[in-house]
């Protein structure tokens, strides 16, 4: 009763069982302290809770998106049009307004 038909089984998985029960239980148990300490090390920063998710999920593009991070600092902020764009009314001349958080302006315009 239930789960996936046999013959689609058989395409998807040739020779090898399925699994049964929970997915996951089969794992080992993960000491999350450990993780976010050494993320913490590799970061130099202390790691968010998204971050220690993320790097356990996807280790490789968790680093690389760590290190442009690093570089370029968080582009999150930015508004679409500077980010994809760079404004088509004055390309690439954009400056953060310091007294308001995330606002950002073209050069010479407010």
């Amino acid at each position: 009763m239930g789960g996936w038909p046999k013959k689609l089984q058989h395409i998807v998985l040739g020779k090898r069982k399925p699994l049964r029960g929970r997915p996951g239980a089969s794992l080992k148990p993960l000491n999350f302290k450990k993780v976010e300490a050494e993320l913490a090390a590799k970061l130099k920063h202390e790691p968010t809770t998204d971050d220690v998710f993320s790097h356990l999920m996807y280790p490789e593009v968790f680093a690389e998106f760590a290190k442009f991070t690093r570089d370029f600092s968080d582009l999150s902020v930015l508004p679409t049009p500077a980010f994809f764009l760079r404004d088509a009314r004055r390309p690439g001349n954009f400056r953060r307004d310091r007294g308001r958080q995330n606002a950002f302006h073209p050069v010479g315009q407010r």
